[in-house]
């Protein structure tokens, strides 16, 4: 009995001994914080006849206001909500004094998908005296007509004025196209894909050197438009002109998309 106290006291006796030896267990991980979901973009309103008319009603005084705020803040209920009854009182602000309302009025044209608004921004922004002396508001009426939709002329209305608008607006334009996906504008956009350059750097014929610097300037500020209106457009992401038209004439042709330069 003596014996088998003293096994049993010594069995005990080296057990505390090895868990005293013995590290503390590892803490468990931290288990991961979860992030919060974005928030959902709001979705627009289609509003009814009856709906309409009340809004208007509501807003007829804060649109004639003399305070560009009070303007702009009875605007910002049209970005969100639409009806074709809309789009007349809006597109009279795309002239106002004051260019963030008029900013404003473009973008709640945008929200308001109707042939009168497509019409409205495009008579907006093709007219020379607006996209010369207003090119941050013909911008913005552009890129509006990427989510009111360019209509039947609008891409040949665009296509008309590139030549004569600054970079940002070509900018915008190449926007517009790739929004709304318009396959007409395919060619135009892949002629613009590649860094301006001379097919014959050795003819004597070929402007200067200063004329290619610019044109290369002008080009880098609209560039990524051009490339992320092909991705829109067609899905697929290629890096030069000579890709896309190859891509046109065997997977794209399958699609609908024809390549012509100069189109």
């Amino acid at each position: 009995m003596l014996r088998i106290a003293a096994v049993s006291t010594l069995v005990s006796s080296l057990a505390a001994l090895a868990a005293a030896q013995d590290p503390p267990p590892s803490p468990p991980p931290p288990t991961p914080e979860s992030k919060p979901a974005e928030p959902a973009e709001p979705q627009p309103i289609a509003d009814s006849n009856a709906d309409a008319a009340r809004i208007l009603r509501e807003k007829s005084a804060a649109f004639a206001n003399k305070e560009p705020r009070v303007r702009a803040q009875a605007l910002e209920t049209f970005v969100l909500h639409r009806h074709e009854s809309y789009v007349k009182p809006i597109a009279a602000l795309l002239k106002d004094k004051n260019s963030d309302v008029a900013r404003l009025a473009a973008r709640a044209l945008g929200n308001q998908p109707f042939p009168s608004s497509s019409e409205a921004l495009l008579d907006f922004a093709t007219q020379p005296r607006n996209f010369g002396a207003k090119p941050e508001v013909a911008a913005e009426a552009i890129r509006a007509l990427g989510t009111a939709g360019l209509g039947k002329k609008g891409y040949a209305r665009l296509r008309d004025i590139f030549d004569e608008v600054d970079p940002p607006l070509k900018g915008a334009i190449f926007q517009a196209l790739g929004m709304q996906k318009e396959k007409k504008a395919f060619s135009f956009l892949v002629d613009h894909c590649d860094q301006p350059q001379p097919e014959n750097p050795d003819s004597p014929s070929n402007p200067p050197a200063a004329y290619w610097k610019a044109k290369f300037e002008e080009w880098n500020q609209y560039k990524q438009h051009v490339r992320r209106g092909l991705k829109e457009m067609t899905g697929v992401a290629l890096a030069t002109k000579k890709q896309y038209v190859e891509w046109a004439a065997g997977e794209g042709k399958k699609l609908g998309f024809v390549y012509a330069a100069g189109s």
